[in-house]
């Protein structure tokens, strides 16, 4: 599920605000790091429904349900192995 979720990252153009990996590349923010990876409902409203338009996040409302939670596995995959790399340089 993550990897159709990392392919619909770069179809959709993520990167370009969010940096190759869900890594910030300075427009956005770090995914990684984002309670969003945490929270599907919020998940879905930031992403398919665009409660955050006014900040500069597109809305993607053609994503159905299997790709958007494609997407957030994606991001939940990426930020678990930031913690883990996070834990591993203690």
């Amino acid at each position: 599920l993550a990897d159709k979720g990392k392919a619909m990252f770069m179809a959709k153009n993520c990167t370009a605000c969010h940096g190759f990996g869900a890594v910030a590349a300075g427009a956005a923010p770090d995914l990684r790091a984002s309670a969003l990876a945490l929270n599907a409902p919020a998940f879905e409203q930031v992403v398919r429904n665009g409660i955050l338009q006014t900040n500069g996040m597109p809305r993607f409302a053609e994503l159905n349900d299997v790709e958007l939670n494609s997407l957030f596995h994606y991001i939940r995959s990426r930020a678990r192995e930031s913690l883990a790399l996070a834990k591993q340089a203690k």
